[in-house]
């Protein structure tokens, strides 16, 4: 359930909750079974592989996939980080992406972990 602390703490961590509701129409337990999806998501470990690997291509069809997914998800602090991704990989600047990289994982590690225990399981 989203009481006002729940949406407190996710407005925290860098989650416009109420934005997602109103994409769910105010569906609150969709919009806990997507945050929990997002738990699960290989993208950014996909990300993480392919920026070890040098696979530009890999990287930026990773970086897409997690910056529109957070977008659709309203994380607006790592939408934004993996936008910028996304571009510094077009653009060729993989190091400039890797260390940024490293702020984007922050967030995301974050926003990971404290999803499961501020939703907890979803009937």
């Amino acid at each position: 359930k989203m009481d006002q602390t729940t949406l407190l703490r996710l407005h925290e961590i860098g989650i416009d909750a109420e934005e997602l509701l109103e994409r769910c129409m105010g569906n609150e337990k969709l919009a806990c079974r997507l945050l929990l999806k997002f738990v699960d998501d290989r993208n950014y470990d996909s990300l993480t592989d392919a920026l070890a690997a040098n696979d530009t291509e890999k990287a930026i069809a990773a970086a897409h996939a997690l910056k529109g997914m957070c977008g659709n998800l309203s994380m607006k602090r790592l939408q934004t980080l993996f936008e910028t991704e996304l571009t510094l990989l077009r653009g060729g600047d993989v190091a400039a992406a890797r260390e940024l990289f490293g702020e984007a994982s922050a967030v995301y590690t974050e926003i990971r972990l404290a999803l499961p225990s501020l939703l907890g399981p979803i009937g």
